[in-house]
């Protein structure tokens, strides 16, 4: 992970975009969407470009999409 590798923390990236904590960590578990302003920000305290970050996004939602979809509806209720 790139902040691991940069030994940055949630709180030193929450400081770093001006943003809480809870926000980021919304952000690292996937539930907190990466759109072009974040990723912008993101880009400023981590590297990277803003295309980097939104395909990250993209990729990620590919990706949910693909495992939902192999999920029955069955199996989907009981979650």
């Amino acid at each position: 992970m790139l902040m691991a590798r940069q030994n940055v923390s949630s709180e030193e990236l929450a400081r770093r975009i001006n943003a809480d904590s809870a926000f980021v960590l919304r952000i690292i578990s996937g539930t907190e969407p990466i759109e072009e302003a974040v990723a912008k920000r993101l880009t400023t305290a981590l590297g990277g470009t803003p295309s980097f970050w939104t395909a990250r996004q993209t990729k990620f939602e590919a990706a949910l999409d693909r495992t939902a979809s192999k999920v029955s509806p069955e199996s989907a209720r009981t979650w």
